[in-house]
């Protein structure tokens, strides 16, 4: 908000438009009660409001957990501990009627994952499949499961199937109608093989998908299929080497404006990692960055997440300090910025190496984890892992940089900040604001001419609108 007393210039440079991040450890994994280790997933939001994830280790038999945890870092809880070689890899989906799925990458009767539920407080614990049910059936889960627009639950495993090199299936949260959608062939130049990551559901309804490794060049695909097993197709087949990615561990998702974007941990200029994005039908394929040595960050092992402001948000695992960042990119490729480096001394209580996807929380803020490091991390052990948040500060989404007395006596305001919809306002005593002008804005600077003049004193601010 800025005065004007004419027949004088008053100047004015307002800084920093962006938000800024308040970082905080929510939790050190480490002895009782928060004995999981190695948490590897993405956190979930319930429909209660808490935070629920699991841990790849830890727990009475050190196989892994599950656990819930309030937003403000308070109440953490182990609600369920495994038990037979279990080990969760993949993160926790609510069902339709409250209760949390998931799998397990080990475990089972045949040692080679399962599907399970649970209520949210641990209860009823319950196995929805084990791996393999027959011949052709997938092995060894590793992804994050989604729930799909019709309630059903889909992943992809990353063995098994016809060929051993992996599927993709559906069953309903109750256990039923579990179907193979697809059995990857690994066949060079037609198929992929070895999915890592689990889907992203697009606005088209499409699941799309990457695996790790197969395609024509053996770095592996991006491909997309129907929630009923049809119309699988390949949408690109990665290169690696200096011009495009290669090892793809994280989920795709679709940003705000529809293209599909995604990381690897490997390829690029360097050979650290990208990020890339892609049309649904597979066109406009472009490496937006490639990640390099040093402060910045590289080797993303995670997905990317969108914001409301559509920024990517994102993890590295190494780089930065060199055990990983958390940065943000525009859609673009531009603005990529790290928003917290992890630290190099394990006896400082930080975190180390974030494998997992950020979860943008209903409150605005990332939440996420490292799989190393903590307050236990001493005497040279590597520590079990922590749970953070980043949260931002409210930004100044438009603000006036000066004002100035125009030879023909209009008052001339000059803005910037991100692009939106704005209604400049003036009052001369701060209690009665008029509107003179709204406008929307797709640049990241404007200006204004009042004609108003034959006052002594006016204050003007700026308004977002709906």
């Amino acid at each position: 908000m800025l005065s004007l007393v004419p027949g004088a210039i008053l100047s004015l440079l307002l800084t920093t438009s962006q938000a800024q991040t308040n970082y905080q450890q929510m939790l050190s994994f480490g002895p009782l009660p928060q004995s999981g280790s190695g948490p590897r997933a993405q956190l979930m939001e319930g429909s209660d409001g808490w935070l629920y994830g699991t841990t790849y280790e830890g727990g009475t038999s050190n196989v892994g957990t599950i656990f819930k945890i309030s937003k403000n870092g308070s109440g953490f809880s182990r609600i369920y501990t495994f038990t037979n070689s279990d080990l969760p890899y993949g993160g926790l989906v609510e069902a339709s009627d409250g209760t949390l799925c998931g799998s397990t990458s080990g475990g089972g009767a045949n040692h080679a994952g399962t599907m399970f539920k649970c209520s949210k407080d641990g209860s009823g614990f319950t196995l929805l499949h084990v791996f393999p049910s027959g011949e052709k059936d997938g092995t060894y889960p590793v992804c994050n499961l989604i729930k799909g627009n019709n309630g059903m639950l889909y992943g992809t495993t990353f063995a098994g199937g016809e060929s051993n090199k992996g599927t993709v299936f559906g069953l309903n949260p109750n256990g039923s109608g579990y179907t193979n959608l697809h059995n990857f062939t690994g066949i060079t130049g037609f198929d992929g093989s070895s999915p890592w990551a689990g889907f992203y559901q697009g606005l088209d309804g499409a699941l799309y998908g990457t695996t790790q490794t197969g395609g024509s060049n053996d770095f592996g695909i991006v491909f997309r299929i129907n929630p009923n097993g049809s119309a699988y197709q390949i949408l690109h087949h990665f290169r690696g080497g200096t011009n495009d990615a290669s090892t793809v561990y994280g989920s795709l998702v679709q940003g705000s404006d529809s293209m599909l974007y995604g990381t690897s941990y490997s390829g690029g200029t360097n050979n650290l990692g990208t990020i890339f994005k892609l049309n649904t039908n597979g066109g406009s394929y472009a490496v937006l960055l490639s990640f390099t040595s040093g402060s910045d960050g590289n080797q993303p092992f995670g997905g990317l997440v969108s914001g409301s402001n559509g920024v990517l948000y994102g993890t590295t695992r190494f780089g930065g300090g060199t055990n990983g960042t958390v940065f943000r990119v525009n859609t673009n490729g531009t603005g990529y910025a790290v928003l917290r480096r992890f630290s190099n001394n394990a006896g400082d209580g930080d975190g180390r190496q974030p494998l997992a996807p950020l979860l943008m929380g209903s409150d605005g803020a990332l939440y996420g984890s490292t799989y190393f490091g903590g307050g236990y991390a001493t005497n040279g052990a590597l520590g079990d892992g922590t749970l953070f948040k980043l949260s931002f500060s409210q930004p100044n989404l438009l603000h006036i940089d000066s004002i100035s007395l125009m030879p023909d006596r209009q008052i001339q305001l000059q803005a910037s900040g991100i692009p939106g919809h704005y209604a400049v306002e003036a009052t001369t005593n701060l209690v009665a604001w008029a509107e003179l002008t709204n406008f929307t804005t797709t640049g990241t600077s404007f200006q204004y001419l009042d004609s108003k003049t034959n006052l002594r004193q006016r204050f003007y601010r700026l308004h977002q609108l709906p």
